[in-house]
C-alpha cells in the first residue's frame, strides 16, 4: 500500500477502494456513476469527465460510499487545475493536509470516517 502523501485524489481513491476489496462495477452498481467515470477519476483523468460539478458530485458520492467523510475529501478539489488531474501543491503532503489555497488543513488519513 502506498504513502497517501504520495496519492493523487484518484489514486487515494483507488487505494481504499480496492483495501476495502471492492471492485469498480461494484461500485459502479452501487453508486449508478458509469465504470468508465469511475475508471477516469481513479486515473486522475478529470478532463474526460463532465463539468466541475459533475465531477464533485461523481467524487462525493465515490467517497461516501467506500467509507471516506467527502466534506473533507471535496476541498482538495475546488478548482480544476491546468492539468488533468487534481494534483497537490508543490511542497504540500497529504499527512500535512493542504495549504490554506485548498481551504483544509487536514491530512487524507483523517478522510476515514
Amino acid at each position: 500500500m502506498r504513502d497517501p502523501q504520495d496519492l493523487s485524489v484518484g489514486k487515494y481513491l483507488q487505494q481504499e477502494r480496492e483495501r476495502k476489496g471492492l471492485s469498480l462495477e461494484a461500485v459502479s452498481q452501487a453508486t449508478r456513476i458509469s465504470s468508465r467515470s469511475l475508471e477516469a477519476i481513479e486515473s486522475d483523468d478529470f478532463i474526460s469527465l463532465p463539468a466541475p460539478i459533475f465531477i464533485r458530485g461523481f467524487l462525493k458520492t465515490y467517497a461516501s460510499f467506500i467509507g471516506l467523510n467527502p466534506t473533507r475529501l471535496l476541498p482538495y478539489t475546488k478548482r480544476r487545475p491546468e492539468s488533468s488531474a487534481f494534483q497537490l501543491p508543490k511542497g504540500s503532503s497529504l499527512k500535512k493536509g493542504f495549504p490554506g489555497e485548498f481551504g483544509c488543513s487536514r491530512s487524507p488519513s483523517s478522510l476515514l470516517s
